[in-house]
Order: structure tokens, then C-alpha cells, then sequence
């Protein structure tokens, strides 16, 4: 079972029926329900629409009269083949994956029946037209019809969203579901619901009440409860099911605002730093999501003389390649993880104010580092991109499927006539990447030539038949 959590939102906010109105701030919204859970390991699974400008055509030139038409379909303008074809998408999603389905719009009810409504609902005919929650109770049961079930929840955020989540338990429980789930409204009140309201409570359950931990199902729930959040949920849910694991588990014992300085401070670094440089620099073993920061772990001891070296020759050098090496485990990535860190001020300071960090690196420029990557399964086409990215240039179609050779001269001459300004980047586990030697010799060494950039480069200590300065331990 994977530990990323899938968000799958399902969001419709343009309808034909002026009974619907346009839903304002629906896209700022969504953005913050996604970013509420940027902190804990989660991707999306996105539902987007290019949609062009009004083609003009329409003779009579009235609004109604582009209502159906598809070039004028924004984002949020779903009909329900549309939102079928969504829930088919969630339906055949991994088995093996817990996964959140947002969705927000607008809701109807009539007291006996419940529906959310797509873009091309018409009042009069909502309850056949609408999606019903036996719609959405089919999806569930059709993802998770193996076992184990891993956990799902859905979030209603509409108009009489309360009634549709117990008639959507309702529909599960008639056909036995044997999962755990949560069915969350973002009100325990009849009727209508205020945009927004859901995120605030999962900001702040996530983000306060168990701000330096990961998240358990259970509890989540009951926190989310005591907010008048209404909840249906399976049966009892074990006291050890994880919900949520964070990124990075900040240190309990620190005070909230020198918590909140570095999870603002880690927020800001890139993927790659926070995954692979961060975990490194303060000794965390095992995998990202693992790591928990704290004083034990954190102190980095020792190689003074390697990084008076490296400093030394980043001070004297423009351009080349430096190669951190070593045997498996040596701490080459611990190393340079810690040059990384002191190189940061807001993290640097943010570590020291929490009491995490004592030392310093004497002579390291701030921001010294322009692009920091992890190298590990890493094909030399998509390390080319990543490089060309970074310096602000895009690497031509034509040179798709061409070869590392022509790549790498490609990418060396696009950096040296596009900018003036020093680059330096750090790339670690070259020996981890899909072809090491290639990547050395026709990507990394010909770009270290560039009179503007330098390369700190870690690999295990192995054989490649590349020129390279001399190695250090």
C-alpha cells in the first residue's frame, strides 16, 4: 500500500439553470483544500479543461444561446457524462490506494431525496438528472471490492451535503461495505452550506491539533467532529490506522511558533531537498516519510576538513566539478544535505531558533546552491530537462529520443549563450542514476566546462571511465 494519499477533487461550478448561480472562489477554494494537505505525503489526481473563448458564432449572439456550447466550457462546467466519466476514473483507480473525493458544487433535496447537481441539471427533473448517492456508492464499491480495503473518505461540500453523506452511508450499508470510511459534511445543519468553512476545520486539525505527528483515522475524525463537522464513518475505526503521515514530523517539544517557522521554512524547498538532502543532512534512516526531526537526530558531526574543502573550492573555482565520494553508507549524502541546510538562511535560522542547530559552516555563501537534485533511477534525458529548466531554457522537440551525446552538447551550449550568471548545482547519487557513465560523460562533464558553472557531484566509489577532479571522502 502506498503512503501517498490520492485527493481527487470533483469540482463544478458554471450551470446552465440561473436557479444554480456561478459559484465564486470555487478555483481559490480548491486550491486551498489541496494545499491543506501539502505537508503529508498526497498527490492529485487533477480534472482540468483548456476551454477557448466564444467563437462568435451564434447568430442571435445571446448568452443563452451559447449555454451548450462546448468552446465556451470552463473548468467547473461539467454535465453528467462529464462527472460519469469522473467517477469512472475514481472507480478504476489502485485498489490499494486510500484516496479523498472532493466534491463541491451545489446540492438539492426535497426531504425525501438527495442529489449534487452537474452543470446541465434542470430544477425540474433533479432527482433523475442529479448524481445520486448510490452513484457515488457504486464507485466505492466497485475500487474497493478486494481485500484489504484500504480506507476512503468523501467530502461533500454542497448545499444539504449532511443529508446526502447519511443517505450515501445508507447506500453502503445496503450492500454490506465491508471498508472504512469517512463521510464528511462540512456542517452538521440542514441546508446550506458556507464555502470554505471545510477547509478551515482541516487546516486546523491537521495543522494544529496534531501539528507534529502523523494522523490517525480515528482521531481525525473525532477532531474533525468536535468542530461540528458531521461525520458517518463505518464501525468502529482501530486506534492504528493511519490516516496522513507528514513529509517531515517536526519536533513535539519546541514551542508552536518555532514549529511554525520551520514547517514554513521546509514548505519552501524544493522536492528533492525536503525528500532526499534534508532526511540526510539530520541522520534519518529509513524512508522520507519516516524521518522525524528532532535533537537526537539532527546534529551533523564531524568531516570539517571536507567542508572547509568544499568551501574553499567553491570560493576559488567558477566553474568545474567537484566529486563528494565514498563507500555505501559513508555519509556522502548526509554531507552534502548539510551544506544545503547552512546554505539556506530561513532554514538555517528557523533549525537554530527551534534548537536544532548549534554550528554553522564557516565561509558557505547564503543560497550558495542554485538547483539541488537526487540523481537515483534518473534517465539522462530527464536529468537534461531538469538541468535546462533550472537555467530557464526548454529543450527542443527535435532532440527527443536523440541520445545523451547530443543532449548534453545541446544543453552545455544552450547555458553557456543564455546566461552570464554563476549556476552551481548539486547532484548526488550518480552511481544510482539509469546509465552513470553516460550521464557523467556526455551530460555532466561537458556542462561543468561551462565557464559559469560549477557541479558538486556525490556517487559511491565505482569505476567510471570519465575525467573528473580528484575525488574526495
Amino acid at each position: 500500500m502506498s503512503d501517498s494519499v490520492e485527493l481527487f477533487p470533483i469540482a463544478i461550478g458554471e450551470f446552465d439553470s440561473a436557479r444554480y448561480p456561478h459559484i465564486d472562489g470555487i478555483d481559490a477554494n480548491l486550491a486551498a483544500i489541496i494545499d491543506t494537505f501539502d505537508g503529508f505525503e498526497s498527490h492529485v489526481v487533477e480534472w482540468r479543461r483548456t476551454a477557448s473563448e466564444c467563437c462568435g458564432k451564434s447568430t442571435k449572439r445571446s448568452y443563452s444561446d451559447c449555454l451548450g456550447c462546448p468552446d465556451r466550457l470552463g473548468d467547473h462546467y461539467r454535465d453528467r457524462d462529464d462527472v460519469s466519466a469522473r467517477l469512472q476514473q475514481w472507480a478504476d483507480g489502485d485498489s490499494a490506494t486510500r484516496s479523498i473525493l472532493y466534491w463541491v458544487g451545489h446540492g438539492w433535496s426535497d426531504d425525501h431525496q438527495v442529489a449534487l447537481i452537474h452543470s446541465r441539471t434542470h430544477p425540474a427533473y433533479v432527482a433523475h438528472e442529479g448524481i445520486r448517492p448510490e452513484h457515488i456508492a457504486s464507485a466505492i464499491r466497485s475500487r474497493f471490492a478486494t481485500s484489504p480495503h484500504p480506507w476512503v473518505i468523501v467530502m461533500i461540500e454542497a448545499c444539504q451535503s449532511v443529508r446526502f453523506v447519511s443517505r450515501l452511508q445508507n447506500a453502503l450499508n445496503d450492500t454490506m461495505y465491508p471498508g472504512s470510511y469517512l463521510l464528511i459534511s462540512p456542517t452538521s445543519d440542514q441546508g446550506a452550506v458556507t464555502l470554505g468553512r471545510l477547509q478551515v476545520m482541516l487546516h486546523d486539525v491537521l495543522h494544529t491539533t496534531f501539528a507534529a505527528e502523523d494522523v490517525l483515522l480515528d482521531r481525525f475524525a473525532k477532531a474533525l467532529h468536535a468542530r461540528d463537522v458531521a461525520i458517518k464513518q463505518s464501525g468502529p475505526i482501530s486506534d492504528d490506522v493511519i490516516a496522513f503521515i507528514r513529509r517531515i514530523r517536526l519536533p513535539a517539544n519546541i514551542s508552536v511558533d518555532a514549529r511554525q517557522e520551520l514547517a514554513s521554512a521546509i514548505s519552501q524547498l524544493p522536492p528533492d531537498v525536503q525528500r532526499h538532502f534534508v532526511t540526510k543532512a539530520h541522520g534519518g534512516l529509513g524512508s522520507f516519510e519516516k524521518v522525524v526531526l528532532n535533537e537526537q537526530s539532527w546534529y551533523f558531526e564531524g568531516r570539517e576538513d571536507d567542508t572547509r574543502h568544499v568551501v574553499t573550492w567553491l570560493r576559488q573555482h567558477e566553474s568545474g566539478m567537484l566529486v563528494i565520494t565514498g563507500a555505501p553508507g559513508s555519509g556522502k549524502s548526509a554531507f552534502l544535505g548539510n551544506l544545503i541546510v547552512h546554505a539556506n538562511p530561513a532554514l538555517r535560522e528557523a533549525l537554530r531558533r527551534a534548537g536544532l542547530l548549534t554550528s554553522s559552516v564557516n565561509g558557505l555563501e547564503d543560497n550558495a546552491f542554485d538547483l539541488c537534485m537526487t540523481l537515483t533511477g534518473a534517465p539522462s534525458e530527464e536529468v537534461i530537462g531538469q538541468l535546462a529548466a533550472a537555467v530557464g531554457v526548454t529543450v527542443p522537440d527535435d532532440l527527443a529520443g536523440k541520445g545523451a551525446a547530443l543532449g548534453g552538447q545541446w544543453l552545455a551550449n544552450a547555458v553557456r549563450n543564455s546566461t552570464t550568471a554563476q549556476i552551481t548545482i548539486v547532484a548526488d547519487a550518480l552511481d544510482e542514476a539509469v546509465f552513470p557513465e553516460e550521464l557523467a560523460n556526455y551530460v555532466l562533464r561537458p556542462l561543468a566546462q561551462v565557464r559559469t558553472v560549477r557541479l558538486l557531484v556525490g556517487t559511491r566509489r565505482v569505476h567510471l571511465t570519465v575525467r573528473m577532479n580528484r575525488p574526495r571522502t
